[in-house]
């Protein structure tokens, strides 16, 4: 197993690599560009097209891993293709928002749609992994608020070179922990590869960046972590597995949801004077 996962790490590290670079010098030509500007730190365009790479080394080594070493475990193949499949859309989305701006509230059906989907194709159950006994449409309910809420938390975190792919690494890195130890190895292929899968993009990533990830692969990313921390089951487990992308993603999450309440207050209290005045 040591040496399937091994193996698994470095495959994902050369694609991602090589990737990564095609996509430095296509990700212009496709229109996919980020512009310098007043609320930017680069100083010349920098293409926003990492996210296309990041997604297709996973899905190309967990193929090719697939193909001599059967995935089993909660995140089997089965899992992977539903995961792949739900992912596509996020892909789709985020290459047009990469390229030509796309609507919030878009964007947010598109995250809430993949989450469904993914619900209902990999036998999701919050209620099972919690312990407790719910009915399906609150198991749906937390499901599809966790999974937004952490892509959209992944979003926010890509602001710095490195920021958002790095502090992912962290997460995914402590949850392979988890998985090994409480788990087995084969429950830790899909997590290695998206390891060896980050670290390549990385080495474009960091500062001045080469190349960014883009909406593309900060929503892939999110999901990503947002669906394996959910899709485990055992409360020993769980508890551990919710907590790192919450620590990871929890001081955007706690900026947004203040945010909100504040953008939310003020608009009381001017409706407040508003009456006031008549």
């Amino acid at each position: 197993m040591t040496a399937l996962l091994t193996t698994a790490f470095f495959v994902a590290l050369a694609i991602s690599l090589l990737l990564t670079r095609i996509m430095i010098r296509l990700g212009p030509k496709l229109g996919l560009i980020d512009e310098p500007g007043e609320r930017r730190i680069h100083v010349k365009p920098v293409p926003r097209a990492g996210g296309i790479a990041v997604f297709l080394t996973f899905v190309i080594t967990v193929f090719a891993v697939q193909s001599f070493s059967e995935l089993s475990g909660q995140l089997s193949f089965k899992w992977f293709k539903a995961f792949a499949t739900a992912s596509l859309l996020l892909v789709i989305v985020g290459i047009l928002d990469d390229r030509w701006g796309v609507n919030a509230w878009l964007k947010l059906m598109a995250h809430g749609l993949a989450a469904v989907f993914l619900f209902y194709t990999s036998g999701g159950n919050v209620g099972s992994v919690l312990g407790i006994e719910v009915p399906e449409y609150v198991d749906l309910a937390i499901w599809v608020i966790w999974t937004v809420a952490i892509i959209n938390a992944f979003n926010l975190i890509d602001g710095m070179d490195g920021l958002c792919a790095g502090l992912a690494m962290i997460s995914i890195l402590s949850l392979t922990v988890l998985t090994i130890v409480l788990r087995s190895g084969t429950d830790a292929i899909v997590l290695i590869v998206m390891l060896g899968t980050l670290l390549g993009f990385l080495r474009y990533n960091f500062n001045p960046a080469k190349i960014f990830l883009g909406d593309t692969g900060s929503m892939f990313i999110g999901f990503f972590i947002a669906s394996v921390a959910l899709i485990s089951t055992g409360e020993r487990f769980t508890a551990a597995s919710l907590l790192i992308p919450l620590i990871v993603a929890g001081i955007p999450l706690i900026d947004v949801i203040l945010a909100v309440w504040r953008r939310s207050f003020r608009s009381v209290l001017h409706k407040l004077g508003v009456g006031g005045k008549d």
